[in-house]
Order: C-alpha cells, then sequence, then structure tokens
C-alpha cells in the first residue's frame, strides 16, 4: 500500500494550516492511501517564541533522517528540511509567501536572506504547491514554477447551531500576531459605538492587546473549532485585517456559515472576495477604511444578506475539498508513475 509522510508543525488546531493538513490527511486515507503525520503532536520542540519552527525543523529531521516513504509532502519552508533527508517523492505546500513573513516579523536583513535561501529551499520539491495565486506569481520572478491549490474546507464537517454573546457582535480569529493587523482591528473598534468586538486566538501580541483593550472588546484565548463556528455564524461580520496572508482558512468558514467578511486586500484574498459581491475588501493598516466599512455592514441588513448569500455559492463551487482534493491527487499519480509506483 502506498505510503505517505505528512510533514507540518502544526495539524488540526484552529491554525488553517493545521486545518488544512488534517483534512488532507483524511481524505487521503478516504482515497485508500496509508498516511503518517510528523508534526509537534509526535516530535519535540522547544516551545520559546522565535524556536518553535527552527526546533520542529531539526528534530523532526533528526526522527526521520534515512526514512523511506512513496511520497513526503511538506507544508511551509521549516518542514522542507525534514523533507530534504528523507527518501521518496517530495512535494510542498507554501501557506503564503514565507520569506515576506520573515522580513515583516524579524526585520529587512533577516528577511533579506530570507528571500535569498528560500527558492533554494524550494528547489528540494519535486513539486511546489501554493495555496493564491499572487504567491505563484512573486515565486515564478525568482525562477521558482508552482502549482496553484487553494485552501478548502470541508463543509459537510461544519458544526451546526449559533452562539451570539452581544448585538450587534464583530469577531476576529486568527493568531494575535503582528502580520495579523488585530492592533488596527482595535484602534477601529475605539470609533465604533454599540457593538463588541470578541477576540479569538493566541499569540505574542496577546499581552500588549490586553493592555490597550475596553470593556467592548473581549479577548477569549483559543476556542474549539466547532465553538469557535458557532461564534462566527452568530456574529454580524468577520473582521481580517491582515498585513500579509495566504489563503485564510477563516474566510472560507465565514463564507460557509454565511457571515459577511471585511478583509485587507493582500495576498491570497482577493481572489476568494470580490469587492462588494462575497465580502468588503479594505487597505492594510487603514483604520478609517475598517470603520467604515463596519459601519456599513453591521447597519445594512441586506447588505449582509447580499454578501452571505454569494460568498456561500462561491464556496460551495470552488473550495470544497470534494474539489481540491483531486487537485493533489492528480499531481501524486503523476510523481507515482514517474517513480515506477501504482496509485491505490
Amino acid at each position: 500500500m502506498t505510503k505517505i509522510l505528512l510533514i507540518s508543525p502544526i495539524v488540526g488546531g484552529q491554525s488553517g494550516v493545521g486545518q488544512h493538513v488534517r483534512s488532507l490527511s483524511k481524505n487521503l486515507i478516504a482515497a485508500g492511501y496509508t498516511v503518517e503525520t510528523r508534526s509537534t503532536e509526535n516530535t519535540f520542540y522547544i516551545n520559546i517564541k522565535r524556536l518553535r519552527n527552527p526546533s520542529f525543523a531539526f528534530f523532526s529531521w533528526l526522527k526521520t533522517k534515512g526514512a523511506e516513504y512513496d511520497l513526503i509532502h511538506a507544508h511551509n519552508i521549516p518542514s522542507a528540511f525534514p523533507m530534504r533527508s528523507i527518501k521518496g517523492k517530495k512535494v510542498l505546500t507554501v501557506h503564503g509567501y514565507y520569506s515576506e513573513q520573515i522580513s515583516l516579523l524579524h526585520g529587512r536583513i533577516i528577511g533579506k536572506v530570507a528571500r535569498f535561501i528560500e527558492p533554494r529551499i524550494l528547489k528540494w520539491a519535486d513539486v511546489v504547491t501554493v495555496v493564491s495565486k499572487s504567491a505563484q506569481e512573486v515565486y515564478q520572478k525568482v525562477g521558482v514554477e508552482t502549482i496553484h491549490i487553494p485552501n478548502a474546507i470541508d463543509l459537510r464537517e461544519m458544526p451546526r447551531g449559533e452562539e451570539r454573546m452581544f448585538s450587534p457582535q464583530i469577531i476576529f480569529v486568527g493568531r494575535l500576531s503582528r502580520e495579523k493587523g488585530i492592533d488596527v482591528l482595535i484602534e477601529a473598534m475605539h470609533e465604533i459605538e454599540d457593538a463588541h468586538l470578541i477576540i479569538v486566538g493566541s499569540g505574542p501580541e496577546r499581552v500588549s492587546l490586553d493592555a490597550c483593550t475596553k470593556k467592548k472588546i473581549h479577548m477569549m484565548g483559543e476556542q474549539p473549532w466547532e465553538r469557535t463556528i458557532r461564534l462566527i455564524r452568530g456574529s454580524d461580520v468577520l473582521v481580517l485585517p491582515s498585513r500579509i496572508e495566504g489563503m485564510p482558512t477563516v474566510i472560507l468558514e465565514a463564507m460557509a456559515v454565511e457571515t459577511p467578511v471585511i478583509a485587507t486586500e493582500v495576498g491570497g484574498i482577493p481572489e476568494i472576495i470580490e469587492m462588494n459581491r462575497e465580502g468588503v475588501l479594505v487597505p492594510k493598516n487603514d483604520v478609517k477604511s475598517i470603520t467604515n466599512a463596519i459601519y456599513s455592514v453591521i447597519e445594512d441588513r441586506k447588505l449582509r444578506n447580499y454578501l452571505a448569500k454569494n460568498a456561500k455559492e462561491k464556496v460551495q463551487l470552488e473550495y470544497t475539498w470534494d474539489v481540491v482534493k483531486e487537485k493533489y491527487l492528480k499531481i501524486y499519480e503523476i510523481l507515482f508513475e514517474s517513480a515506477g509506483l501504482k496509485s491505490d
């Protein structure tokens, strides 16, 4: 039976990448493959900021060095290091533009080093896939050929019910770090009266955010995925003010449960959302635009219903695992044929 190893620092949980890998694993098993995963759940790592991903890369490399699988599918750059040491066909999926994130979080000098190294790392894989067309264009400019396969959700797994704590209710779901722009949303909320913001997630910005929040801003920390979806469904609007992005799974989830979305026009977001059709797009770092967009959505029920209807239809047509899994399986089959293997 064909053996596939999936490598990702996170599998499952609230992380978009983790959700992606968990669902991919489930779909591969259903297709008849033998699937193993390598993640922080079964590999030692140092749980300290700036050491998590490097330590995962190192210890997963130690754990898998010299192993052999029919195919190794790694997710994001840290997973490429253990991928390289394993025998078998190799697929690397990049969830965004990795060196751009490094530059934003760690400064220009480290970002320049990352931009120099990243294309060389990508060439360790037989096939590189990206979740957005914008990332595909960036990598093409530096000589790396990629295949675009978007993120996806499983509509059959979406939990029922909704949870409304306030009215109007605005929700943010994501990692509390600089790239997600949560500080911009909190500043906008200071200008909005008679609405509450609930923030679901954790991360390095949590302490500084606690210091600037008011009574109408509610830090809920990480929540189980099922409750998170119910909170999204019970909200009037989901806001994602990211400074950089790949293709956020949380936007697809909000679209699926018919909660209108306001998001910045960065990364792959404009590929999911057409302005004023499936959601509202705003410039990054623009407090006034986010404020105005929130007012326009929460005060106009007709607009909310229009955006929600179009968004759900788009997800059903383009962003379900029934559609996306076939694109991965096609790549696998080509690699198996080139290695003289039969796919199950």
